[in-house]
């Protein structure tokens, strides 16, 4: 059976959810922001009182509510994690080149992600838009990409840092949230 918290939107309010199997049982207004810094025993009590809400049949069938992104997303890193993945960027980044460069097998490449590209399951998505020139045309043309990367992502959230990152040095960085670590 799936469970797990969330995020849902009830009479325009985000609210914090508990996932049980297909119903949510709803905990509040609010979202995983505040619940994640409590650390693990505010999470294990949190979880407790909601499975026990869900054995009581005290939840809302999933169908009946609108998700919303269960946090802030603030910062990430992504990495490419595939070689199908890697090579596709390459392909269109570099449409001349060999799409995959040496030190990919070597090392991890990773790129500073963009938040706002976090959507909630289910977002449609639009296809870019922008200038290109094609090589037969003398000025540039607007209009759709011709080609589109889509990629299935899964992240880790970390909600109050681990023991060992006192040991580490913060990263000096303005893009650096506040709980990032190196």
């Amino acid at each position: 059976m799936i469970q797990g918290f969330g995020t849902f939107i009830r009479d325009g309010v985000a609210h914090l959810g508990f996932r049980s199997g297909d119903a949510v049982v709803d905990l509040g207004p609010g979202s995983l922001d505040e619940l994640l810094p409590q650390g693990r025993a505010a999470w294990e009590h949190a979880t407790e009182q909601a499975v026990t809400r869900a054995e009581a049949s005290d939840a809302i069938p999933l169908g009946d509510v609108e998700p919303s992104l269960p946090f802030t997303v603030a910062d990430y890193v992504d990495f490419y994690s595939s070689l199908e993945h890697a090579t596709n960027l390459g392909r269109m980044f570099r449409p001349d080149s060999e799409p995959l460069l040496p030190n990919w097998r070597h090392l991890p490449v990773g790129y500073h992600g963009r938040a706002g590209t976090v959507v909630v399951s289910g977002t449609p998505v639009r296809r870019p838009q922008g200038q290109a020139k094609p090589p037969d045309a003398d000025t540039p043309v607007f209009g759709p990409s011709k080609r589109l990367d889509i990629e299935l992502e899964l992240g880790f959230v970390v909600g109050v840092p681990a023991r060992s990152a006192s040991r580490c040095r913060r990263l000096p960085s303005a893009t650096t949230s506040s709980a990032s670590y190196s």
